[in-house]
């Protein structure tokens, strides 16, 4: 319930910002896009064996027009943490989030209808769960002071092909985290993931 809950805040809090932007802004370009990710937490000290995470991200998200660039909030479901590997054991730590990031994005370049995209800005999530995974045994991380709330600062590039009505996205992405999610030392997350999707012009 506590996980359903949060999800349906993040999504009334995605949809607010949308209806917040001008009123000129009314037909925006919708789509997807998901993909692996690849994650590592950040401590205060070096971790032995420890490896880059592979998971799965996915969701959605809108993108406005505003003339110099255009302004794209989105929702995407993902999972973060890090992997351990130390001889022939292996552990894992798998968070998962909810995040919206705000993004402020440029095309510098069309050719043929083909399209780069340059795009940064801040990302926020939310935890919705937490595994740890030694041995093939999977254990809910349990309370131990983690801070549910994070907050990035999201960069990435990519491509628009057109395809049909619409076109195909191929995108590469880095999030890096600003906060500490530990009350005890420090732990900061880092994801990067590579996304394909489709969008949408609503425009017609």
């Amino acid at each position: 319930q506590m996980r359903m809950l949060a999800r349906a805040l993040v999504v009334a809090l995605a949809l607010g910002l949308v209806g917040t932007l001008p009123g000129y802004a009314q037909s925006p370009t919708i789509g997807f896009k998901l993909g692996p990710s690849f994650s590592k937490m950040s401590f205060d000290e070096e971790q032995p064996g420890q490896k880059w995470l592979t998971k799965f991200a996915g969701g959605g998200f809108l993108s406005f027009d505003m003339g110099a660039f255009a302004f794209q909030p989105e929702l995407t479901y993902l999972t973060k943490g890090s992997l351990w590997e130390v001889g022939a054991e292996s552990s894992e730590i798998n968070l998962e989030y909810v995040e919206i990031p705000i993004l402020f994005v440029l095309s510098p370049t069309r050719d043929a209808g083909m399209q780069t995209h340059l795009y940064a800005g801040p990302a926020f999530a939310y935890e919705t769960g937490c595994t740890q995974i030694t041995g093939g045994i999977s254990t809910d991380c349990g309370d131990d002071g983690r801070k549910k709330i994070d907050l990035g600062a999201m960069i990435g590039a990519g491509l628009s092909l057109p395809a049909g009505p619409g076109s195909i996205l191929l995108e590469a992405r880095y999030n890096f985290g600003l906060r500490n999610l530990s009350e005890i030392g420090t732990m900061r997350q880092r994801t990067g993931a590579l996304l394909m999707g489709y969008s949408l012009d609503m425009s017609g």
